[in-house]
């Protein structure tokens, strides 16, 4: 935990002043992988997943499944005629404090989108705009005012491209898409609008995935020190989820490891992926690399970390931490742009952005 506190002594001690897609460079000196260890693996097939162990102090959160049902917050459209890669969150008055994971994704409105940050709310009411990504590339019609919760999270490659430094030239977009399609042609889900949701729904991933479920299913139940995972595929490094607790890590787990299980089920999607060996090597990636920090609304702080093996993010609140996803590294190179046959998207940069709607600071 010292090592937590020394790194946010220097982190926190700089003010991001950029806008939202535009992180400020602030060096990272902690030693983060010391704070975890590790336990034995269980493993079927090619998916091997590792429970990591660490005691944080304990926070508790309402997360968005349940702050939507409450009426705690909605999440819009930026505007009547929408921006693709911004949503609009309104804020009730609540004594709780709300997370929203980075690589969830939401339903409806004009197409379905995938959060790219890690957002924390506190007790004062707002609106604030935030990054988004599409995944529904052929729809651009209203199902809804308001989105909700898919009760999914994208596949690793989506996460990855989703929560690195939102770019204005759209490459991060093109990649979650081309992923989609990707997704959905190899599950068998290939429809009409493109939606990624419908590769969980798919008959050849809900027969794939049931042996997986009888092995994994109930990892955080069954450990109560379980605060989060090394997932290995094909014996290659594929990402680190680690939350705040056990609690934390409950909630999200039946979504996380259903895009596992869809990563392992089709595991050539991550043939380009950094080869990493073993899980000592992956928590020792992220040693004393670089950070942004990004500016988001709300009460979080997020931290990119980048190097040539590991892509990824860590969350806090105040001093305390939050969540940390670190994805083995695939560069964004020489995509190409999907053709769009039914309609043509404009994708915004980040001053067009906060011309349509500028965040209120929480």
């Amino acid at each position: 935990m010292k090592s937590i506190c020394l790194m946010l002594i220097c982190l926190l001690l700089a003010e991001s002043g950029q806008d939202i897609d535009t992180p400020e460079e602030i060096p990272y000196k902690g030693n983060f992988a010391k704070e975890f260890t590790l336990g034995k693996p269980k493993e079927y097939k090619n998916l091997k997943i590792y429970p990591v162990y660490a005691d944080f102090k304990k926070l508790d959160f309402v997360f968005m499944n349940k702050a939507i049902e409450k009426k705690q917050i909605q999440i819009e459209e930026v505007s009547s005629g929408g921006s693709v890669n911004t949503l609009k969150l309104s804020k009730q008055v609540t004594k709780d404090q709300i997370f929203i994971m980075s690589g969830e994704i939401v339903q409806g409105a004009k197409q379905d989108r995938v959060i790219a940050y890690d957002l924390i709310f506190g007790g004062k009411d707002g609106t604030y705009s935030t990054n988004a990504y599409c995944v529904e590339h052929g729809r651009w019609t209203y199902k809804s005012q308001q989105f909700s919760d898919a009760k999914m999270v994208g596949a690793s490659n989506i996460r990855q491209f989703a929560s690195r430094s939102a770019s204005p030239t759209g490459s991060n977009q093109n990649a979650i898409w081309n992923e989609v399609s990707m997704k959905n042609k190899d599950l068998g889900s290939s429809n009409e609008s493109d939606a990624y949701k419908e590769s969980y729904s798919s008959k050849k991933f809900k027969e794939s995935s049931e042996e997986y479920l009888k092995v994994f299913a109930s990892m955080p139940q069954d450990d109560k020190r379980m605060i989060g995972m090394i997932v290995f595929i094909d014996d290659k490094g594929l990402v680190i989820d680690v939350f705040n607790s056990n609690n934390m890590l409950i909630n999200y787990y039946d979504k996380l490891l259903n895009s596992y299980i869809q990563d392992a089920i089709h595991p050539s999607a991550l043939a380009n992926n950094k080869k990493i060996d073993d899980p000592k090597e992956f928590l020792n990636a992220l040693n004393g690399e670089s950070s942004k920090q990004v500016k988001l609304p709300g009460i979080g702080r997020v931290f990119t970390l980048e190097n040539t093996s590991i892509s990824g993010f860590v969350t806090f609140l105040n001093s305390d931490f939050v969540h940390a996803s670190i994805f083995a590294r695939k560069d964004i190179k020489n995509v190409p742009e999907k053709n769009n046959r039914q309609r043509q998207i404009n994708i915004p940069n980040n001053t067009q952005q906060n011309q349509q709607y500028s965040p209120e600071q929480d």
